[in-house]
């Protein structure tokens, strides 16, 4: 399973100048048999080498390249087993040795890309859209937690507690009755406790994006009041209908339309934000040349991306100022620039050094004001100057 700090490897590895092959392959049993992936692969394979034909690539770096590609055949022919894998991202750099290998529990769109570095938004736009989620399920006796990560989901660790039955109606015991249901209130108390503290534990180590409550209807208003506020925030609804024998694929069944639903809020409430906040002075910024420039001063709390949205821009060849349009620097005024193919890309990879949180908002979501980047703040950014380029000194010699 990827990681972020796998993420982040991928993004500072330093090829040393050797091509970087990345290659997400879509392996979906459910579309895909093996063969078939496999003959995809190949048409990969062979537009790569194609492309890097026409580009008059040297006999050097086609045999680098042609290393790099049989080595992804070998492996997706020979050593890969699908299982319940949906998806392979391969990043293989044979000249220095390196090479990593993800199954995904989630299916990518088949892409390869030949660069010197890593070719990461395909899998960093995954794991910012799906995140991590939580499902608690509580009952009177249970408590269940289940893990959703990349689209995949395990249980944990849960709990059982001895709680006796209610007492039966119709009982003429009377007032022993009632004490008796006063115990068995307080045991339910006390269970719904004990779950309240495994889930915090189960949060605290895995960090979940959100929590989903699921259980039974007479105690899962107790457990959701019992929660405390750090478990409150993270809570975006309930998933209703699951049984306590519920199986993990009818958990994950259920759970994703309410994750779905709260990721579409998620994107809304982020943007909201970004705009409440934006402005001169302020801790938001939406225009992509903005975002660029609060990357450029460490400043970017979380990131916010149009996933739709490719641009081309530069880089100062003096300050290393990324942006999108104009010709010298406004940072710096210097003239002198490093073409980027896509500054969406490389605004990712370098919030993902700033440690930045990064979020993709979906094809649905409301951009008002946005052009493909924007982001909240840790800090007002400096006031721009304007910079003046100083005068040219006139040439003496030729006023003579």
């Amino acid at each position: 399973m990827v990681t972020w700090h796998d993420v982040r490897e991928l993004v500072e590895y330093d090829s040393k100048g050797s091509p970087v092959v990345s290659l997400y392959l879509n392996v979906d049993g459910s579309i895909r048999s093996p063969i078939k992936y496999a003959e995809v692969l190949h048409q990969l394979v062979r537009s790569v080498r194609t492309e890097q034909a026409a580009l008059g690539a040297d006999e050097t770096a086609c045999a680098a390249l042609d290393a790099d590609l049989a080595e992804i055949t070998r492996f997706v022919g020979a050593e890969f087993n699908r299982e319940s894998w949906r998806g392979l991202a391969l990043f293989s750099c044979r000249d220095q040795g390196f090479w990593r290998a993800f199954r995904l529990p989630h299916a990518v769109a088949d892409t390869v890309q030949v660069c010197h570095r890593a070719y990461v938004r395909p899998l960093v736009e995954l794991m910012s859209t799906l995140g991590r989620s939580m499902v608690a399920f509580v009952d009177r006796r249970a408590a269940r937690f289940f893990c959703i990560d990349l689209g995949s989901i395990t249980e944990l660790e849960g709990l059982q507690d001895d709680v006796p039955g209610r007492v039966r109606v119709g009982s003429t015991y009377g007032v022993a009755d009632s004490k008796i249901e006063h115990s068995i209130d307080e045991q339910i108390r006390r269970h719904v406790q004990h779950a309240v503290e495994h889930l915090d534990r189960h949060v605290t180590h895995y960090q979940p994006d959100r929590i989903i409550l699921a259980g039974s209807p007479d105690v899962l208003p107790q457990f959701r009041r019992l929660l405390t506020n750090g478990l409150a925030r993270l809570v975006v609804g309930e998933a209703h209908g699951l049984m306590a024998i519920a199986k993990p694929d009818d958990v994950f069944s259920e759970a994703m339309e309410t994750i779905r639903r709260s990721r579409s809020a998620e994107d809304a409430t982020a943007i909201r934000r970004i705009r409440e906040v934006a402005g001169p002075g302020g801790l938001g910024v939406l225009s992509t040349d903005a975002t660029l420039r609060a990357l450029f001063f460490g400043a970017v709390y979380e990131l916010v991306v149009d996933g739709a949205v490719t641009l081309t821009g530069h880089r100062c060849v003096s300050c290393g100022r990324m942006y999108a349009e104009g010709c010298a620097c406004p940072e710096c005024g210097e003239s002198r620039v490093e073409a980027v193919d896509d500054v969406i890309e490389s605004a990712v990879e370098l919030a993902i050094t700033q440690d930045a949180r990064i979020r993709f908002i979906g094809p649905e979501s409301e951009r008002i004001g946005m052009d493909g980047l924007g982001a909240l703040l840790h800090f007002p950014l400096p006031q721009a100057a304007a910079y003046v380029r100083p005068a040219r000194e006139p040439d003496m010699g030729s006023q003579r």
